[in-house]
C-alpha cells in the first residue's frame, strides 16, 4: 500500500541495515557513573549484551552542582539544581527500584472470543466514572528502527498547570497513556516526573512501559549545552534515559545559564525595557551531532526534530550520521501537511502531530478565534454522527489513520478517555477525504506571526504559512456536465513519434451529457516504440488521470505493448503507487506476473463477474484499476463498464428513500472464507492468504485492528463481516458516486460458500429489499457499455467514478490487472 493506504496495526519503518543505530530498546552504551550536568567527558562504550546493566546499574541521582558554560563555552557560575528538580530525585530511588520488579501479574492483552469481536460501532464518551480498565492496550503503535514502538495516542503536557501536572500525569497512566510528550519549556517536568514515579510505585505501569519524549530547547543548541540540558530534564523528570529528545525548533538563541532562568523561555533578558529573542549563529549539524551523542551515550534512545519544513529535514539527512527517528509538527485538518507527511514516509521518518484538534489551546493566547474551532466544523460534526462518536475522536482518528501519532492534551479525566479510546472504528474513504479536504494551511503554532507580537522578534521558520499569499494556481477550464462541472486541464501534449487521437464508436456511451464513456485512444503511430509510449504518458500522466475521473475509464489501443513486462512499463510510466493485491482483503484467487501486474479473476469462464467497484466490500481497495488484455477470447469475454455516478443521480430521482438510506446507513458485508485456495470459485481465496496469517491468532490481531467481527466454522472456514462501510461515495469535485458490491451480490454471484445477497445489508443491520436491487440493476444495465477486447487494449479505470466485471467467454482469454493506491 502507498503512504497514504489504511492504517495496519503496527506501522512499520525500516532504516538501512549499516546505519549507526540510535537505540535498540536499550542503551546500546553503558551509562556507568553518571556525569554531573553539564559534563561532557565520554563514556565507555559497552558489549550489546551488557544492555540491560546499563540500565539498572545506573545508581540515582543525588543532589548536584552543575558547571554551566556561557556562549563562548567558558565556564560560567555553578548552580545548585532547582528544588522542584531535588524533590524529583527523592522519588527516583522508588522509580528505579519498581523498574526493577514487574507487576505480580501482567495486565493480560486484549483478546477476543474465536466466535466474534467487539462491534466497530460505538456510541459518544458519555461517562464521567473512571474505566473499567487501561486502555492501552487498545492503542496501535509505530514501529521505529531496531525495535522501538511508539505509541499513536499520547498526551501532551503543554499548559498544563503545574500545580496539577503531577496528578495529570498519574491519572492519564491510570487512563491507559503510554506516551508522554514533555519539552524543558513548559515547565513542568518535574511534576511530570512525579507522576511517573507515583504511577510505577503503584504497579500502574512498569517505566518500561512508557515512552517519554522531551525536548531540547532553544538556549541549549551549543553543541558544549546539549548534554546538559538532556541531563537536566532527565533529573527532572527522574528518569535514567529518554525514549526520544528532539529539538524543539529550528532556531538558536543566546544561552541562558539554569541559575538565571529555568525554562528559560524565549527572551535573552526580559527586564529591558523592550525584551526580544537575540538568536545565536550554530548550524543545525553541530546540535545534531551532540544530540548523535547522547543516542549514542544511552542517555536517549531516539532523537529527532520539531518544527521542521521539508527543507530543513533534507538538510539535515545530508550530514547526520544517526538519522532522525520522529518529526513532530502541528498537524489537523486545517493543516494536512501532506507533502510533509508523504516525504516523511519516503524518508523513514516517523511523524507526530501537536495540536490535533486544531484552535482549541490558542484561543488563550489569542493565536487563534473559537469560530476555527475543528470541534464545530459542520463536516466533522457530520461526520461524528455518522460514525456515532464525537467530534474530538473523529478528529484524531483521522489524524491516526493518515498514519501519524496524536498528542492531545486535557486535565480532565473524562476527556482522557474520549481522546485515547479510538481505536475501535474507522473512517471510511469519503469521511477521510471529506475531512482533508478542509484543509486551509492555517498554522496556528507560528513563530514567523507570533514572534514579532509577543517578543518584538521576526522568527520565520517555514517557507509559507498562513497569512502568506497562496501560489497562484495553474489555470484551468472549467467544463459543465450535467450531474456538475468537472475541472478539465490542458489537452494532451503532441509528440512527433506519437500520433495519439480521440476514438469514436458508434457504441459509446454520454449518460452525463457531454462525456463519451469510455474515452478511447489511438495510437495512429505504427512504429511508435515502448520507450516512446512511456515517455509520452509521463509527459501527459495528470491530464489522462484527469480523463479517467472526467470519463469514467480510458481504452488505450494499438499501443505497442504485447507482453506483461510491457504493460508494467505502460502503467509505471503514470507514476502512480502501487496497490499489491496480496495486501488486499480481496477474496478472489489472482496469480502475480510481476510485482504489480497480476492475472484478473481467474472464475471459470462460465461465470460472468457483475458490475462492482473493486474491494469495496472491504475497508482497503484501490484508487485505479489497469486492464491489459494478453489475449482476446474467442468469443465474449467483454469488460462491461458503468458510470456509478450517473447510476446514482437516477436512482435519486426514481428510487428517492432508497438512495437516502444507503447514504445515511451505509452497509455490511459478511461471507465466508475457505481454510485453503479455491481456484474454482470467484470469491476463493482463502483466510489464511487473505489476512496474511498463519495462525488464527495472527488473523484475529489484523481483523479486530480493521473492526472486523468473525466466527470460526467447524470446517476450518472462517466467516466475518465487515464494520460499516459506505454505499455511496462523495468525489471531489462534487459528483456522488453508488460506491458498493450490491449489483454483483444481486445479480446472483454463485458461489460455493456464500449467497451475496444474503450476506449484505444495511449498517444497522436492516435487510435490503431484493426487488428495489433488481430495479437497480435494470438501471445499471441500461448505461453499461460492453468494451470489446482487442489483444494489447490496455485500459485505466477510475475505481470511484465506475464499475466493471465481465462476461461469460470461450476459448482462452487472458487480461492482466493491476492496482493503484489511494
Amino acid at each position: 500500500m502507498d503512504e497514504f493506504a489504511p492504517l495496519p496495526n503496527q506501522l512499520q519503518f525500516f532504516w538501512d541495515a549499516d546505519e549507526e543505530p540510535a537505540s535498540q530498546g536499550k542503551p546500546l552504551r553503558k551509562a556507568g557513573k553518571r556525569q554531573k550536568t553539564g559534563s561532557n567527558t565520554p563514556v565507555s562504550p559497552v558489549d550489546v549484551a551488557d544492555q540491560d546493566a546499563s540500565i539498572q546499574r545506573a545508581p540515582a541521582r543525588q543532589k548536584t552542582k552543575a558547571a554551566t558554560k556561557d556562549q563562548t563555552g567558558k565556564p560560567a557560575a555553578t548552580v545548585v539544581l532547582s528544588d522542584a528538580a531535588v524533590k524529583t530525585s527523592a522519588v527516583k530511588t522508588a522509580t528505579t527500584k519498581a523498574m526493577k520488579k514487574k507487576a505480580s501479574a501482567k495486565k493480560s492483552p486484549r483478546t477476543n472470543s474465536r466466535n466474534t469481536s467487539s462491534s466497530s460501532e460505538s456510541q459518544p464518551v458519555t461517562s464521567t466514572s473512571a474505566p473499567a480498565r487501561s486502555f492501552h492496550d487498545q492503542v496501535e503503535s509505530i514501529s521505529l528502527k531496531w525495535g522501538a514502538r511508539l505509541p499513536m495516542v499520547g498526551f501532551g503536557f503543554w499548559k498544563v498547570d503545574k500545580e496539577k501536572t503531577a496528578d495529570v500525569c498519574r491519572t492519564a497512566i491510570e487512563v491507559g497513556y503510554r506516551h508522554l510528550d514533555c519539552a524543558c519549556d513548559y515547565g513542568n517536568e518535574a511534576e511530570v516526573g512525579q507522576g511517573i514515579a507515583s504511577a510505577v510505585k503503584d504497579g500502574l505501569c512498569d517505566r518500561e512501559d512508557l515512552w517519554v519524549t522531551s525536548k531540547l530547547w532553544n538556549t541549549y543548541h551549543a553543541p558544549e549545552h546539549v548534554h546538559m540540558a538532556c541531563e537536566r530534564s532527565l533529573n527532572d523528570l527522574g528518569l535514567e534515559y529518554l525514549d526520544l529528545y528532539l529539538i524543539h525548533f529550528p532556531i538558536a538563541q543566546r544561552f541562558v545559564p539554569f541559575e538565571t532562568r529555568y525554562p528559560p523561555g524565549w527572551f535573552f533578558n526580559p527586564d529591558v525595557a523592550k525584551p526580544c529573542v537575540e538568536e545565536a549563529r550554530i548550524p543545525i549539524h553541530e546540535t545534531w551531532q551532540a544530540m548523535e551523542e547522547l543516542a549514542k551515550s544511552g542517555l536517549v534512545r531516539n532523537i529527532g526534530v520539531c518544527n521542521f519544513g521539508t527543507s530543513q529535514l533534507r538538510d539535515l539527512l545530508a550530514s547526520a550520521k544517526i538519522r532522525p527517528a520522529a518529526l513532530q509538527v502541528e498537524s489537523h485538518p486545517y493543516l494536512t501537511q501532506d507533502k510533509l507527511l508523504r516525504y516523511c514516509r519516503q524518508e523513514r521518518i516517523a511523524y507526530t502531530a501537536f495540536s490535533p484538534l486544531g484552535a482549541q489551546s490558542y484561543f488563550s493566547l489569542g493565536m487563534a478565534d473559537p469560530a476555527e474551532s475543528l470541534l464545530e466544523n459542520p463536516v466533522v460534526r457530520e461526520i461524528a454522527g455518522e460514525s456515532g462518536k464525537t467530534p474530538a475522536q473523529v478528529l484524531l482518528r483521522w489524524g491516526v489513520q493518515r498514519g501519524t501519532a496524536v498528542i492531545p492534551k486535557t486535565s480532565t479525566r473524562e476527556r482522557m478517555i474520549e481522546n485515547i479510546d479510538i481505536f475501535n472504528f474507522r473512517l471510511n474513504d469519503d469521511q477521510m477525504n471529506r475531512i482533508s479536504a478542509l484543509d486551509q494551511g492555517r498554522r496556528f503554532n507560528d513563530p514567523g506571526h507570533f514572534g514579532e507580537a509577543a517578543f518584538n522578534t521576526f522568527l520565520p521558520i517555514y517557507e509559507w504559512s498562513s497569512g502568506d499569499t497562496l501560489p497562484v494556481p495553474l489555470p484551468m477550464t472549467r467544463q459543465s456536465h450535467g450531474i456538475c462541472s468537472i475541472e478539465s486541464g490542458p489537452a494532451l501534449k503532441k509528440d512527433n513519434s506519437m500520433n495519439v487521437s480521440e476514438l469514436k464508436l458508434d457504441s459509446l456511451r454520454s449518460d452525463d451529457g457531454t462525456s463519451t464513456f469510455p474515452l478511447i485512444l489511438q495510437c495512429k503511430s505504427p512504429e511508435a516504440t515502448l520507450e516512446q509510449t512511456t515517455a509520452w504518458i509521463s509527459e501527459n500522466r495528470e491530464q489522462l488521470c484527469r480523463q479517467a475521473s472526467e470519463h469514467g475509464a480510458i481504452l488505450f489501443r494499438d499501443f505497442p505493448v504485447q507482453t506483461d513486462v510491457d504493460f508494467d512499463a505502460f502503467l509505471s510510466a503514470f507514476g502512480l503507487p502501487n496497490f499489491k493485491y496480496q495486501d488486499s482483503l480481496s477474496n478472489a484467487v489472482r496469480t502475480n506476473r510481476t510485482e504489480k501486474v497480476f492475472t484478473a479473476n481467474e472464475a471459470p469462464p462460465e461465470v460472468n463477474i457483475y458490475l462492482h467497484h473493486e474491494m469495496a466490500q472491504t475497508p482497503i481497495y484501490p484508487s485505479k484499476l489497469f486492464f491489459f488484455c494478453e489475449k482476446a477470447a474467442d468469443e465474449g469475454g467483454e469488460t462491461p463498464l458503468c458510470r456509478s455516478d450517473v447510476l446514482f443521480e437516477r436512482m435519486k430521482k426514481r428510487l428517492p428513500e432508497f438512495s437516502a438510506d444507503c447514504e445515511a446507513k451505509g452497509l455490511l458485508y459478511s461471507h465466508i472464507m475457505p481454510a485453503s485456495n479455491d481456484a474454482g470459485s470467484g470469491m476463493g481465496r482463502s483466510w489464511q492468504s487473505t489476512w496474511k496469517a498463519a495462525t488464527p491468532e495472527e488473523a484475529e490481531s489484523r481483523m479486530q485492528s480493521l473492526g472486523y467481527t468473525w466466527e470460526w466454522l467447524d470446517d476450518g472456514c472462517l466467516k466475518v463481516t465487515t464494520p460499516r462501510l459506505q454505499a455511496v461515495r462523495k468525489l471531489d469535485d462534487g459528483r456522488t458516486t453508488f460506491f458498493n458490491q450490491l449489483i454483483a451480490a444481486f445479480h446472483g454471484w454463485k458461489d460455493s460458500r456464500n449467497d451475496p445477497s444474503k450476506s449484505i445489508t444495511f449498517g444497522d443491520g436492516s435487510p435490503l429489499d431484493p426487488a428495489t436491487m433488481r430495479t437497480v440493476i435494470e438501471m445499471a444495465e441500461e448505461i453499461t457499455f460492453n468494451t470489446p477486447w482487442k489483444t494489447g487494449d490496455v485500459a485505466l479505470v477510475d475505481n470511484y467514478v465506475a464499475m466493471h466485471g465481465r462476461r461469460t467467454f470461450k476459448g482462452t482469454r487472458r487480461v492482466l490487472a493491476s492496482l493503484v493506491a489511494s
